[in-house]
């Protein structure tokens, strides 16, 4: 049996494979984002807010592709979740 959620109107949709397919490329999507922003932190391009997330990020500041890698493979996940 699978969990409900309830939409905006009020009634209850089940939650499918494919809504989890999709909530793991919108991981990967933010996960890339915010790679490139620490990106650009490490090189001081963004200005304040890059001082501010190298302050409290500062190894993915100095390493941007451990977030990267991390959005690989929630891609990796979701495509093989899709896999029927």
């Amino acid at each position: 049996m699978q969990p409900n959620r309830i939409n905006f109107r009020g009634r209850k949709r089940p939650v499918t494979a494919r809504r989890k397919e999709h909530a793991m490329f919108f991981v990967a999507a933010i996960l890339v984002v915010l790679s490139g922003l620490f990106y650009a932190a490490g090189y001081h391009e963004i200005g304040s807010l890059g001082v501010d997330m190298c302050r409290y990020g500062s190894t993915f500041c100095d390493n941007p592709f451990y977030v990267l890698a991390a959005a690989i493979l929630a891609a990796i996940w979701g495509a093989s979740v899709s896999i029927r």
